[in-house]
């Protein structure tokens, strides 16, 4: 019952902050790009914010930013490639652009995004919109980078800690791991026929 107050609270007040910096984002010449479950996505030329709607959005741009940070130099442990983003004082999430590509000439990797949200980046296939599918570790070590509290199951209720310093202002990663990624047995990379 307390967390269920915690939560509506802070989508409520989440939803007023969000509302002010939708309409600033408007006036600034930001287009309506679209919106998911949890998110709403504005686009100005090459660049994408994605506003959380809910305290899942937030949680999804948290791990999108921390996957970025992390695996920004190669692909992750399962050949995932991630567009390149930062998380805004807000909340709200900063991402490149990514263009569409044809189903056919996705890799093999893509198919493990749900809905295959991926695109073209300066001639790279990044994931743009992968919140979902990033798993374990990685998962528990973003809500900690995040200062998020909870389970992150998907759909569970999040709180937000408020005895922390928000992580844009922290070194992404506190414990970089210089450690190989698992065997993986097989190429995600190859091309689809």
């Amino acid at each position: 019952m307390i967390m269920s107050l915690i939560v509506k609270q802070y989508n409520d007040q989440a939803y007023s902050v969000y509302k002010d910096f939708e309409e600033t984002l408007r006036s600034k010449k930001f287009h309506h790009l679209g919106e998911g479950s949890y998110r709403r996505g504005w686009q100005r030329k090459n660049v994408v914010i994605k506003v959380p709607k809910c305290e899942v959005g937030y949680c999804d741009n948290i791990l999108e930013a921390y996957a970025y940070r992390k695996y920004r130099k190669g692909p992750d442990y399962n050949d995932v490639v991630y567009a390149p983003c930062r998380l805004l004082p807000n909340g709200a999430l900063l991402m490149t652009f990514v263009e569409f590509v044809e189903y056919k000439q996705l890799p093999v990797w893509c198919g493990y995004i749900d809905g295959m949200q991926c695109g073209n980046y300066h001639g790279r296939i990044v994931a743009y919109d992968a919140a979902s599918d990033i798993i374990g570790k990685d998962r528990s070590d973003a809500m900690k980078w995040g200062h998020v509290m909870g389970s992150m199951d998907h759909c569970e209720c999040l709180v937000v800690r408020s005895d922390c310093n928000w992580p844009w202002h922290q070194d992404p990663i506190r414990n970089p791991s210089n450690e190989e990624p698992e065997a993986r047995g097989h190429s995600l990379n190859k091309q689809r026929e």
